[in-house]
């Protein structure tokens, strides 16, 4: 999901020169040597909110000018993170966490979240009550958005609900497993549309068997683990069939196979990243490919940090950082992309499912044994892309030059 998002981003400007009518200086963000681009700046003229009044040629070379900036800009709900950033060892529970139970300060067995960047509401999907639940930052309580009317199949039922995704337009889209469905309820809906299922169980490309894995791209295109037929679809907007995008040669472990995946995310690119659970790694299909390139795991089940353990879920950051919950090992890790094996992210997150970030970085998991959502808190973001956009937007700097 793209969205428009402020940021507040503090800029060093360090004069290099003077050449007759104007200063030029290296941009770099505050605090850092992250370098940005090249501004100049003229007698009289504001630029970044700055005015050289009288001479420049009074600027000697490294002087330094603080710009405060403000733009909006167009960021994904994956943000840019640093290479070396780490998250709290300490989580804080963010939905749940008192009990498995259907009070609605209560989850029981969560399955899946969706992290709606925009406002930091969390998305459950709360399968052993059938419902999906929102809870709003700081709230002691969540709010039933879809189901909790007990497990069923009417349209205003949900029956074991595995995956959810939120689009910008805030319609909500469940892997109803137990109805074998996916499920579109617009904001505020008493009842839900079948967008997907309505041909069966099966192996047909108007069908799918058991679902884990929930994305809509941002035409709304909507890709799903299939999970019994060990294959990914991919539904077009309004389709009436899908189209396998990744395995649908049965269960195996080479390039162009799949066993029982589980989450998966899809990039600007259109390259799917999948949890191909029982192989413990995870695939890289690219757009009008079937086989898949190994980018994390592969090397069997295990703790070490160059194995997974039944991967559940993955993200990928604007960076190409690959991060990944699993439910065997109880953790989070992340692995850079060509790296042969992984970091430690997250640890203690009994049957860890589903991974999320908000804008700033922090972490989101489920905690499927302990009914709640928990949130790690970055240690230190990144945020020069940021700032390279703004100078982008507000000088028209080249692609190349920053």
């Amino acid at each position: 999901m793209k969205l428009v998002l402020p940021f507040l981003v503090l800029v060093v400007a360090r004069v290099c020169g003077v050449d007759g009518a104007y200063a030029h200086a290296d941009m770099y963000l505050a605090g850092t040597n992250d370098f940005i681009g090249t501004i100049n700046f003229y007698e009289g003229q504001e630029a970044w909110g700055v005015v050289i009044t009288g001479s420049v040629s009074r600027l000697r070379p490294l002087a330094t000018l603080h710009v405060l900036s403000f733009l909006l800009v167009e960021s994904s709900a994956i943000p840019t993170i640093c290479s070396t950033a780490t998250w709290s060892e300490n989580a804080t529970t963010v939905a749940g966490g008192n009990g498995g139970g259907d009070a609605l300060n209560q989850l029981d067995n969560a399955a899946d979240l969706f992290l709606d960047s925009r406002n930091n509401n969390v998305y459950v999907a709360d399968y052993s009550n059938s419902r999906i639940v929102e809870w709003a930052p700081g709230a002691l309580a969540g709010k039933i958005v879809a189901g909790g009317n007990g497990n069923g199949s009417a349209s205003n039922q949900l029956h074991h609900p595995t995956a959810v995704f939120v689009d910008e337009n805030n319609n909500i889209y469940i892997a109803d497993d137990g109805n074998d469905r996916v499920q579109k309820w617009a904001k505020g809906a008493m009842s839900g549309q079948t967008v997907i299922g309505q041909h069966g169980v099966g192996p047909g490309n108007n069908q799918f068997n058991k679902c884990w894995g929930l994305y809509v791209d941002q035409r709304g295109n909507i890709y799903l683990s299939d999970y019994n037929n060990h294959r990914v679809m991919k539904w077009d907007v309004g389709a009436t069939t899908g189209i396998v995008v990744a395995g649908g040669n049965g269960n195996g472990s080479n390039s162009n196979q799949l066993n029982f995946p589980e989450g998966i995310f899809v990039d600007d690119s259109g390259n799917i990243y999948i949890a191909d659970s029982f192989n413990h790694r995870i695939q890289k299909v690219s757009p009008n490919s079937l086989n898949g390139v190994t980018v994390a795991g592969g090397n069997g089940n295990g703790p070490n940090l160059n194995q997974l353990g039944f991967p559940g879920g993955v993200a990928v950051d604007r960076n190409g950082y690959i991060y990944v919950s699993e439910w065997d090992n109880n953790r989070v890790v992340k692995w850079h992309a060509g790296a042969t094996t992984g970091m430690l992210v997250a640890s203690h997150i009994p049957y860890a499912r589903g991974v999320q970030f908000d804008k700033t970085g922090n972490l989101y998991v489920v905690d499927n044994v302990n009914h709640r959502v928990q949130k790690f808190s970055i240690n230190n973001y990144c945020s020069t892309a940021v700032a390279k956009a703004l100078l982008k937007e507000k000088q028209n700097i080249p692609e190349d030059a920053a």
